[in-house]
């Protein structure tokens, strides 16, 4: 049996590749639709390309022209730790003493920060 099943419609943004290096991998649609069962995203696209089966008995919001970003997670960075991202650490206090801190103290140079 399926668990909790939305269907959420509005405007959708979506990559499937690397916008900076093809403008095609940005898939927008002005009249698009995002399913989504237990919590996680199961189809995204066009509203009237959405399968029956997902639709069927699915709660669903429309967000009218709110823009929609299914799979959008976490899109901040902290722009000093860019140099320092995924170094390896047993504690967080670990891994900031020892490169995130270091790391952001060199923007006290301006040739460095520029």
């Amino acid at each position: 049996m399926a668990g909790k099943r939305l269907v959420l419609t509005g405007q959708t943004l979506s990559f499937d590749g690397d916008p900076a290096a093809d403008a095609r991998a940005l898939v927008h649609s002005s009249d698009g639709a995002v399913a989504v069962e237990d919590g996680r995203i199961v189809w995204s696209g066009e509203r009237n390309a959405l399968p029956p089966q997902l639709a069927e008995g699915a709660e669903r919001h429309n967000y009218g022209d709110g823009l929609i970003l299914p799979g959008f997670v976490d899109g901040h960075v902290h722009y000093p730790q860019i140099g320092v991202i995924a170094s390896f650490g047993t504690q967080l206090l670990d891994w900031l003493e020892t490169y995130t801190f270091p790391e952001e103290a060199r923007f006290a140079d301006p040739a460095y920060a520029r």
